[in-house]
C-alpha cells in the first residue's frame, strides 16, 4: 500500500507526540511513537514534527541543566558549541523525487538510526554498510554520527535528511578512525568547505585518520569494488572535540566523552541525558565479534563501566541496543563485556597451562562462534590480547620474595 493510500492520522497527534516534554520516560514516548510508526507514516510524522518544532521554537526553553556532574570521572560541561549559523541555507539536494529513501528508525525523541540490512562482514553485496548510521534532528537541523563507508552512502544520508526529515546537516561527528564509519565524510566535503557545517572528531582520531585512511580506503575498494567507492576520499575533520564539551542541535544537547586506548587509540562518545541515549562508537558490539586491531583489551574493559554508570536506555554503537524496560541495561553492553572478559580469561588460562599463543584451537571461545566475524577476527584478537597480557602475566608469575610467605595467584 502506498503512502497516499494510507489513512491519514490527524496532524495534531503527531504534534502531540513530538511536543511531549523531553523529560518524560523514554519508554512512554517510545510506545506512543512506535504505535504511530507502525502505521507506516514515518515520513508524515517527520514532516509534522518539524512543523511543530518550528512553531514552538520561541516558546520552548533551552534544554534543562544536564545531570552529569555526579558521575565519577566526568568533566562538568561548561562549553557549549551551538550549531553553525550560515548566512544562507544549504543548497537543496537535487532529485528528492527520485532519491532512494532511507529506512530511518526513530529510537528516541529526535534520534534517528539507519540500520544495516543484516549483520554481515563488509562485502560487495552490502557496499560496506555494516554499522548503524544515526542522526540527531531538531529544529530543522541535524547532526550526523559516523556517516558511513563511502561518498555514495553519505550522500544518501544527506539527501534523506533533507528530503524525508526536512533537516539541514550542521555537524558530522566521527567517533573513531575506522573506514566504514568515516569515509562517508566525502558527501559533506563541499558543505564543510563553504562553512555550512563542521566535521568533528577527537585530535587522536583525526591523526589516526590521516595516518591510516589511505590504506583503509584502498582496503574498502578491494572489498566492495571501485564503483561502490566512486568519489570517496579522505576528508579530515576541521573541528577538534574535547572531553566535557557540549554540542547542541535545536533543543538537544550532547555531551562529549573520550575513551583513550580502548577500541581504538581514541573513541569518542556522545551522551544525551534527557533522552538517555549514548553513542558509543566502536565500544559496543552484539552478535558481531569486536575488533581489537587498534585497541587495548584492558583499556576497553576499563572503559565499559563508565558507560554502564550513565544507565542509558538506548546505545548506538556497532549495534543498536535498547533497554527492554527502560530500566535494565541494554544487552549489547553486557554482551561486549562478556566477550572481552572471556577473551582475557581464556588467554591468561592458556598461559597458566603452558600453551603457546599460536595454538589458536586451544584458545577458541565456542560461545561466540556464531557471531559475525568470529572466523575473521577472533584469532587476531587472541594474538593481540596475548601480546598485551603477557607482561602482566609474567609479573604476576614472578616468584615471591623470601620475606613473603604468600603464594602468587599465577596469571591473575
Amino acid at each position: 500500500m502506498s503512502a497516499s493510500d494510507r489513512v491519514q492520522l490527524p496532524a495534531f497527534w503527531w504534534r502531540m507526540v513530538w511536543a511531549l516534554p523531553l523529560k518524560l520516560p523514554v519508554n512512554f514516548r517510545r510506545l506512543l511513537v512506535g504505535a504511530l510508526l507502525s502505521s507506516g507514516l514515518a515520513p508524515q510524522a517527520a514532516q509534522a514534527a518539524q512543523a511543530a518544532q518550528a512553531a514552538q521554537a520561541n516558546q520552548v526553553a533551552q534544554a534543562t541543566q544536564l545531570e552529569v556532574s555526579g558521575h565519577a570521572g566526568f568533566t562538568h560541561p561548561t562549553q557549549v558549541a551551538p550549531a553553525t549559523q550560515p548566512k544562507t541555507r544549504h543548497p537543496a539536494p537535487p532529485g528528492c523525487a527520485t532519491a532512494a529513501p532511507v529506512d530511518w528508525q526513530l529510537v528516541a525523541p529526535g534520534v534517528w538510526v539507519w540500520l544495516p540490512e543484516q549483520l554481515a562482514e563488509i562485502s560487495p553485496a552490502n557496499l560496506g554498510r555494516v554499522l548503524p548510521i544515526s542522526a540527531v534532528v531538531d529544529g530543522a537541523q541535524a547532526l550526523v554520527i559516523d556517516p558511513g563507508p563511502s561518498r555514495a552512502v553519505g550522500w544518501r544520508v544527506r539527501r534523506s535528511l533533507a528530503c524525508q526529515l526536512g533537516a539541514q546537516v550542521r555537524w558530522v561527528v566521527n567517533t573513531h578512525a575506522h573506514a566504514e564509519s568515516v569515509l562517508g565524510n566525502s558527501a559533506f566535503a563541499d558543505l564543510q568547505a563553504h562553512g555550512f557545517l563542521k566535521i568533528a572528531a577527537s585530535a587522536a582520531t583525526r591523526a589516526a585518520m590521516q595516518r591510516r585512511c589511505p590504506q583503509c580506503l584502498q582496503s574498502l575498494i578491494d572489498h566492495v569494488g571501485a564503483s561502490a567507492m566512486k568519489g570517496s576520499r579522505i576528508v579530515l575533520p576541521s573541528r577538534t572535540l574535547h572531553e566535557g564539551e557540549m554540542l547542541q542541535i535545536g533543543r538537544i544537547r550532547l555531551q562529549v566523552m573520550l575513551a583513550e586506548n580502548a577500541h581504538t587509540e581514541s573513541d569518542l562518545l556522545l551522551w544525551a541525558p534527557q533522552q538517555r541515549v549514548l553513542w558509543a562508537g566502536g565500544l559496543i558490539y552484539e552478535g558481531r565479534v569486536p575488533e581489537l586491531a587498534q585497541g587495548s583489551l584492558s583499556g576497553w574493559l576499563n572503559a565499559l563501566p563508565r558507560l554502564a554508570a550513565l544507565r542509558p536506555a538506548v546505545i548506538v554503537g556497532a549495534a543498536l541496543s535498547v533497554s527492554n524496560d527502560g530500566l535494565s541495561e541494554p544487552t549489547a553492553l553486557k554482551a561486549t563485556t562478556a566477550y572481552l572478559q572471556a577473551l582475557r580469561q581464556r588467554v591468561l588460562q592458556a598461559m597458566d597451562d603452558g600453551l603457546d599463543g599460536s595454538d589458536l584451537k586451544s584458545l577458541e571461545l565456542p560461545d561466540y562462534a556464531d557471531w559475525v566475524g568470529y572466523r575473521q577476527r577472533h584469532g587476531f584478537n587472541v594474538q593481540r590480547a596475548w601480546r598485551e597480557l603477557e607482561p602482566e602475566w609474567m609479573e604476576a608469575a614472578r616468584p615471591a620474595s623470601p620475606a613473603s610467605a604468600s603464594v602468587p595467584d599465577i596469571g591473575r
